[in-house]
């Protein structure tokens, strides 16, 4: 079992950088990647495990240079304040590159957005995810060539109204650049 009061993390800098997570308290996953978004994210992966632990690991395209290791550091730690502010910028999609499924399971929903890979484009995703409050029970995420990325979240968490009385799982899209559907 693992020993985790509020989180840890792991950065490994051998061929390319990589993040590993292990977090109880709420992690501005946006935030993070709008901060190293000048990184090439390879991949992500995100996963509920248990005792309310959820498991993350980055993996970029180049190894960070010696001194930015530190820096790196210091960003993880802010990662975890969730008042801190992302600015990514809007992403360029088109209404054939994502799909959503409310009925996916019982349990959850899924989210498939298949997409030109975009510097900031993962952070942007992840900033309005964060900004709503949407639980990514989990995660596959592969930006080698075109964005691939899979979110499972729970389905009631997506559908609460937000102060506009619109869905969750609209409005996001609405700002991913994307119309509702009216048969959702």
């Amino acid at each position: 079992t693992l020993n985790i009061k509020d989180y840890s993390f792991f950065i490994k800098n051998d061929e390319f950088l990589s993040i590993e997570i292990f977090r109880k308290k709420p992690l501005n996953l946006g935030y993070l990647l709008w901060k190293l978004q000048y990184f090439d994210v390879a991949s992500m992966d995100v996963f509920k495990l248990f005792d309310n632990i959820k498991y993350f690991k980055i993996e970029f395209q180049e190894k960070a240079q010696e001194h930015q290791i530190k820096l790196i550091q210091s960003i993880l730690e802010e990662s975890f304040d969730m008042n801190k502010k992302a600015f990514a910028k809007k992403a360029v999609l088109k209404k054939t590159e994502i799909f959503i499924d409310c009925s996916h399971s019982k349990t959850y929903a899924k989210l498939q957005l298949n997409a030109k890979n975009q510097i900031g484009l993962l952070a942007f995703v992840s900033k309005i995810f964060d900004e709503f409050n949407i639980d990514i029970a989990s995660a596959k995420i592969n930006t080698i060539k075109n964005l691939f990325i899979s979110f499972f979240s729970d389905p009631g968490r997506i559908r609460t109204p937000n102060r506009q009385s619109r869905n969750l799982i609209f409005y996001p899209v609405e700002l991913l650049g994307l119309k509702r559907k009216s048969n959702l």
